[in-house]
């Protein structure tokens, strides 16, 4: 560690602002934190002590405040991290403070004796700070035996947890316009002497170094992460997180570094110029405050080059050289692989689009159970976008989507009832009702149309998908690449069209895919992967399903809806109004249905029928937990009356 580093670790605050980067086990207290781990109240107002960042902001005008599904997660994750490792249920949340490179303090409160994460004993109310980095949790004491420790590590935080308080801007190169100049403000001289030693061990080539320093800063941001076996990035692009196949990351590094390198170059010229100045007044005690245009005027005289020479050499000294080419991607990439480690993520695929209850409109996140919109976060991990923007229906709107399910459905109010309820179903990640759906009608009845109307509001959310998913093939081994599986992943639609004359359903494969249970799939040349379903599973057939007699029984017949679609819509030349089921086709219909209006009216309707659907579901859980209260408190006082 450099001595710099170590002398202001070791007297806190008072050489002024805190280095802006730590080493893992080390930190200095926050700038609003005193000895007793107090929380200056009385700091400007750009400092004062917040409640910790929610990833909640609304879009739509005039709603209410929307409660993140995990809102609060952060806090309860630092209490549950206190409790299991610390051993410390009764401490209490008091306040936060970002603090640059080092990342939030988080202030907790004690009342009475207590034993700290460092094993000693404390008596009276004595507080502490959980300084966070990123998922990276420390510990700081603030007693009088611990406060000159350096922090411990406390433990990991849940990535969801972790992203909780990471900025929502887009990743791009022009972050370099206001990411180093907040950090740098919060501490430049502490910054400027880390770029500088950086410089030294690297001897001018600095690939570690630099790449410490972005990833620290990105730890925080939380806006770039890694995973994989092929260490993939992904980046943040102000809507969701988007797999970098374009070397994205590569050239936001290189614009950052080249900006810091730009800022660390005009700070070598200003410390040569005060050390000239300075020993250009020494020599000749006649000039004094010199003007910028004098001072260069001397500093290009041949008459001091001796003393040009000597100032470069001293700046040179405390302010080394660095020789890094940003615009060379093997340098680059050279140092990403330092950055690698810090934002690596092993499973982040597997945390990916997982939250059942949150759907990533083009205008907002969807939080289903409130219906209401959310401002895209990081912390949501929506990697996939659905096809259209969803905006609340004003009263008396007409949705010429629900009136074309009506027509198919014959004007059941009912059908279109369970329609939309299965949409809503649809636009969620559950997939607890265990149903596959089957849509059965001769062709030019609608169903082509509906299919087209989902794939295009769902956006990433819906696939077409492979006709072998129903069925079982000679080529499924344990071993074997299942593409058409893999690209179910995170999904929550997917409609196949239909099968071949004298093909069969597989049973077990319908009972596999409606489940609920892990689903191993793997591309080609891939490894094997697992994942939790969230897709609904549609078939699109002009026949009636065919199941194998000896793989029927009550288990599969649960699961299986046959949604008959019995009309035919026709052009005005063929229509017949003596044949009950024909019906003039609507030649605009499906240009509306993919169109802006068209989707965002399917967006609406099924939303709405998502809210609906999660509040019936709500209410049967309830029933079923105080059905289950009453049988076993029954249960309980008849072996109660037994015994006696």
């Amino acid at each position: 560690m450099p001595a710099w580093l170590v002398d202001t670790i070791n007297r806190g605050r008072s050489t002024g602002a805190a280095p802006s980067i730590a080493v893992p086990d080390s930190a200095p207290p926050g700038p609003a934190v005193d000895g007793c781990g107090e929380v200056d109240q009385n700091l400007a107002s750009e400092d004062e002590p917040v409640q910790p960042t929610r990833p909640v902001e609304l879009v739509a005008a005039g709603a209410k405040p929307v409660p993140f599904l995990q809102d609060g997660s952060l806090v309860r994750e630092l209490q549950k991290l206190l409790k299991e490792k610390a051993n410390d249920s009764s401490s209490t949340y008091g306040s936060s403070l970002p603090h640059g490179l080092y990342g939030t303090f988080y202030c907790f409160r004690t009342t009475g004796p207590r034993t700290c994460f460092f094993g000693r004993e404390h008596s009276g109310s004595n507080n502490f700070n959980l300084l966070k980095r990123g998922r990276d949790v420390f510990y700081r004491c603030h007693g009088d035996l611990c406060s000159h420790e350096p922090v411990r590590k406390l433990g990991e935080l849940t990535l969801e947890a972790g992203l909780q308080d990471a900025t929502n801007e887009a990743v791009s190169p022009q972050d370099q316009m206001n990411l180093f100049r907040k950090y740098r403000e919060q501490g430049k001289s502490q910054f400027l002497a880390f770029v500088a030693e950086v410089a030294r061990d690297g001897n001018g080539e600095p690939f570690a170094g630099l790449a410490k320093i972005f990833s620290h800063i990105y730890k925080i941001e939380g806006r770039i992460l890694n995973t994989g076996d092929r260490k993939t990035f992904f980046y943040w692009d102000g809507r969701g997180w988007v797999e970098d196949t374009c070397n994205k990351v590569l050239s936001v590094f290189a614009a950052q570094m080249g900006a810091l390198l730009s800022w660390y170059g005009m700070e070598f010229v200003v410390l040569f110029k005060k050390l000239f100045a300075d020993k250009l007044c020494e020599s000749n005690p006649g000039l004094k405050d010199l003007d910028q245009a004098t001072l260069q005027k001397h500093v290009q005289d041949p008459k001091n080059k001796l003393l040009r020479d000597e100032c470069k050499q001293l700046a040179g000294n405390i302010l080394p050289e660095i020789r890094f080419n940003v615009q060379d991607p093997t340098i680059v990439k050279k140092c990403l692989h330092y950055v690698v480690t810090d934002l690596y993520v092993s499973d982040l695929s597997s945390h990916m689009n997982e939250n059942p209850l949150l759907v990533n409109f083009q205008n907002g996140v969807g939080y289903i159970p409130t219906g209401e919109l959310m401002k895209p976060h990081p912390s949501h991990l929506c990697s996939l976008v659905a096809g259209g923007e969803y905006h609340a229906k004003p009263t008396g709107t007409r949705s010429k989507f629900k009136e074309f399910l009506l027509d198919i459905a014959n004007n059941d109010e009912d059908v279109v009832r369970w329609k939309i309820l299965y949409l809503g179903y649809g636009m969620s990640g559950y997939t607890d009702e265990e149903i596959v759906n089957f849509w059965w009608g001769e062709g030019g009845n609608g169903k082509g149309a509906l299919k087209q109307a989902i794939l295009a509001a769902w956006g990433e959310y819906a696939i077409i998908c492979s006709k072998h998913i129903f069925m079982k093939t000679k080529d499924d081994t344990a071993s074997a690449a299942s593409s058409h599986l893999a690209q179910l992943k995170g999904v929550r639609f997917g409609l196949a069209d239909e099968l071949d004359d004298g093909q069969t359903i597989n049973a077990a494969t319908i009972k596999e895919q409606t489940g609920g249970g892990k689903i191993s799939a793997r591309e080609l040349f891939e490894k094997m992967k697992n994942f939790i379903p969230t897709h609904k599973l549609v078939l699109l057939t002009n026949n009636k399903p065919r199941i194998p007699v000896e793989e029927v029984n009550a288990g599969l017949l649960r699961r299986i809806v046959l949604e008959p679609y019995l009309n035919q819509y026709v052009e005005d030349s063929e229509y017949n109004p003596n044949i009950p089921h024909h019906r003039r086709a609507d030649v605009g219909l499906k240009m509306y249905l993919e169109s802006k209006e068209g989707i965002e009216d399917v967006i609406r309707v099924a939303f709405e029928g998502a809210r609906d659907w999660y509040k019936i579901r709500t209410a049967k859980e309830l029933d079923e937990r105080k059905a289950t209260a009453e049988r076993e408190t029954r249960e309980w006082q008849e072996a109660r009356l037994e015994e006696l």
